[in-house]
């Protein structure tokens, strides 16, 4: 099943095609244990579908009963269907009937599938990025058979919240990104963030600022800031079918005494989404975050670092990527900026 009707990266109503190559995990998944995007799985060699397709999203009308008998029309996106091999399917018909009373002994016989796009199937150029909710009636392994006498039956294998799952994302190194883009994040040039930083999301990239001359001030208990509010602009050309990131949010750096580092959220997210913003202004085309309270702290010496890290909300899942014009970039205007409002109180 389709999550939404966003295509990424493309005109939505004139989306392109998609490559898809299915293969049987050789490993269990353990339900208990937490996976990384750079992780893998064993996998088994054989192909068991292949499907080219472009992603429609017409709805149809469906009519739907309610408990009482009631029939409503509804209207739906058709999920995707990919016919898997015959030979997979005989598997199961010829498996001892045992395994379909424990699932343990269901998993050691059938692990999972691997959905993929193979490396010689990407697109040279272009390309797009579309979700598949997986936790969607629609989103299932239907098993079609006949017996002796002739009668068609079917078997249903359903995912949800329980069914083991992660995503594997692979950027290669980013070979094919721009020059500015490999100068900057690649290999480390961070004087190109005056002009453009960037964020994306799957596994992909955040952002560290600093405020270097922010740290513990002596006098600290004469000021309160009354206010400290973080904006950040949008540089990605208004015309681009790369639609920005909705929200984002600050994490700040902690270095502890064995040198390891943690990043929590900021202080001020917790008090809620109203406070602390971070969602895309699309009249203005930026962010705002309203950091007060971090502030504060940092001027009064209660947290040991003054870098934060701007990230993605839902980045596992969401494919976007976000352009940001940094401290000094060719439109002054929309410079990434901190603006602090305090009050000096009398020392007396």
């Amino acid at each position: 099943a389709y999550a939404n009707n966003e295509v990424y990266g493309v005109d939505p109503n004139n989306p392109s095609e998609n490559h898809i190559s299915i293969f049987e995990v050789g490993e269990q998944l353990d339900r208990g244990e937490s996976y990384y995007h750079f992780q893998n799985l064993k996998t088994k060699n054989e192909l068991l579908a292949e499907s080219v397709f472009t992603p429609s999203f017409d709805s149809v009308e469906y009519e739907e009963i309610d408990g009482n008998g009631d029939t409503t029309l509804t209207k739906k996106i058709p999920p995707l269907s990919i016919q898997l091999s015959e030979e997979f399917g005989m598997r199961f018909i010829e498996a001892d009937t045992s395994v379909y009373n424990d699932l343990d002994l269901f998993l050691e016989e059938f692990a999972g599938l691997y959905i993929t796009t193979l490396d010689q199937h990407l697109p040279a150029s272009e390309g797009s990025l579309m979700n598949i909710n997986f936790l969607s009636d629609d989103t299932k392994i239907i098993l079609y058979y006949s017996n002796n006498s002739e009668d068609s039956l079917k078997l249903e294998f359903v995912t949800n919240s329980s069914t083991a799952r992660f995503g594997n994302y692979n950027h290669y190194e980013y070979a094919d990104a721009s020059a500015a883009f490999r100068s900057q994040v690649i290999d480390g040039d961070t004087n190109l963030g005056s002009n453009i930083v960037y964020l994306q999301s799957l596994a992909g990239v955040r952002t560290i600022v600093k405020f270097p001359y922010i740290n513990k001030i002596d006098d600290y208990y004469n000021y309160a800031v009354n206010e400290a509010k973080l904006f950040l602009w949008d540089a990605e050309d208004p015309l681009s079918e790369l639609s920005p990131i909705s929200s984002l949010t600050i994490t700040y750096r902690v270095v502890l005494e064995d040198n390891d580092t943690l990043y929590p959220t900021i202080i001020d997210a917790n008090s809620g989404e109203t406070f602390f913003n971070g969602n895309y202004n699309t009249e203005n085309r930026n962010y705002s975050f309203r950091i007060t309270q971090h502030m504060q702290r940092i001027t009064a010496g209660e947290t040991n670092d003054s870098e934060i890290r701007i990230e993605i909300i839902g980045g596992a899942v969401r494919p976007n990527r976000s352009l940001i014009y940094g401290y000094n970039p060719t439109d002054a205007e929309k410079r990434m900026k901190l603006q602090v409002l305090y009050t000096q109180i009398d020392s007396d």
